[in-house]
């Protein structure tokens, strides 16, 4: 099966959107909708709902947990300009940005609602009340990206659990990038090279009203996506109000940014996608694209072919190849020189038991109690030839030494 994106049928899209849109119609007005706690507040009222994108995949879609929602431009967006209040969180201090995003020749001054940094957002928003009046008071959260990072542990989970993590956006020029990073680092030693009042002049100077609208709006003009060591992601798309024909052109960009272009986020491509489904909050999941092969050719391991398992070392974590072939290396000498070393051991034996044996005549009366039960084991456990050898005098002279005792 090829990869091109193409292969997501447009006109089954537009068939399942037309289906799932139908059934939230004729929901809405058969019953009463009940109040769903983890929504939006914009759906509430009944008045749309949304409608998300299910994408399972073969194989994981990040190693590890990335709290950083990625950007995916869509032609018919979720938000409009004239209603949605954003909420910009950045760095400290908090009236710097102020100053030059809400000022009156700032182009940003009329998308931004409210500008919080980070010390008065631990400090004022700490309680779990006030973090979830923080997060239905605003429709979209937007970050500094160099703190964006940071975020998910300050706000908790009232706000990762409605996917109302904040957007990462720059707020810097471009050419002002670079030299706040070299002032950054410069203040890391022990003597600051520039003083607190030099950065946040470079700070204050670097930021810029024009960069920042234009972030915000390229934010409300896309969907956005949390990656996650999984398989299933979801994506949402648009509302019950959208027609069949926008939800498949965002269907179709929003696959085109995740399965396509040379460099996608799901492995391999759209050869490395399961399946495609698209679905509300409460109904069912509708197919739009099912993969013909659950596995790769390479994934499969071809008739008759031998299973190699992993080596483990003694912490139990796997050893590279390089390393396992060293270790056969070294375990081959080892377990030859081991080997004749358990012969001379066994023709050892009968000469030492031979020398206990004319030893024992010559021990003192008071040590022949104690030499009698050692001497006994050795007699049985010592080879024929260990018998043969030993004389004949040796019994007898064994005997008489308790007697000698006695008297």
């Amino acid at each position: 099966m090829a990869g091109s994106v193409t292969e997501v049928s447009a006109a089954q899209t537009k068939k399942a959107a037309a289906a799932l849109l139908k059934h939230a119609q004729s929901k809405s007005e058969g019953e009463p909708k009940k109040r769903n706690l983890l929504g939006d507040d914009d759906e509430q009222e009944g008045a749309k709902e949304g409608v998300y994108l299910i994408l399972t995949t073969k194989k994981f879609l990040a190693d590890r947990v990335v709290m950083k929602p990625k950007r995916i431009t869509i032609p018919h967006p979720l938000y409009s300009a004239d209603t949605t209040s954003v909420c910009l969180l950045t760095k400290d201090p908090q009236r710097l940005y102020k100053n030059a995003l809400l000022g009156d020749e700032a182009a940003s001054k009329d998308q931004i609602a409210r500008i919080i940094g980070v010390s008065k957002l631990k400090t004022k928003f700490k309680t779990f009340e006030a973090k979830r009046q923080l997060r239905d008071e605003y429709d979209l959260f937007v970050a500094d990206e160099r703190i964006v990072t940071a975020l998910p542990a300050i706000l908790g989970k009232t706000f990762i659990g409605h996917k109302k993590l904040p957007v990462p956006i720059s707020v810097l020029g471009a050419g002002a990038k670079g030299s706040i990073a070299r002032t950054n680092k410069a203040n890391k030693g022990k003597k600051p090279e520039v003083s607190a009042e030099d950065a946040v002049a470079a700070e204050q100077a670097g930021v810029s009203s024009r960069r920042v609208a234009a972030e915000i709006e390229r934010t409300l003009n896309s969907a956005t996506v949390v990656l996650s060591p999984g398989v299933c992601t979801s994506v949402k798309i648009g509302y019950t109000t959208f027609s069949p024909e926008q939800i498949a052109a965002n269907v179709t960009a929003v696959m085109g940014a995740l399965a396509g272009g040379e460099k996608p986020v799901v492995k391999g491509g759209l050869k490395g996608v399961r399946s495609v489904y698209i679905k509300t909050a409460d109904s069912v999941s509708l197919p739009i694209y099912l993969a013909d092969e659950l596995h790769d050719a390479d994934d499969v391991k071809a008739e008759g072919e031998e299973v190699v398992k992993k080596a483990k070392g003694k912490d139990g974590k796997a050893i590279k190849k390089g390393k396992t072939e060293e270790a056969e290396a070294k375990a081959e000498p080892k377990a030859k020189a081991e080997k004749p070393k358990a012969e001379p051991k066994a023709k050892a034996s009968p000469k030492k038991a031979a020398k206990a044996a004319e030893t024992a005549p010559e021990a003192s009366p008071e040590a022949a109690p104690e030499t009698k039960p050692k001497a006994a084991p050795k007699a049985k456990t010592a080879p024929k030839a260990a018998a043969k050898a030993a004389p004949k005098k040796a019994a007898p002279k064994a005997k008489a030494a308790p007697k000698r005792k006695r008297e």
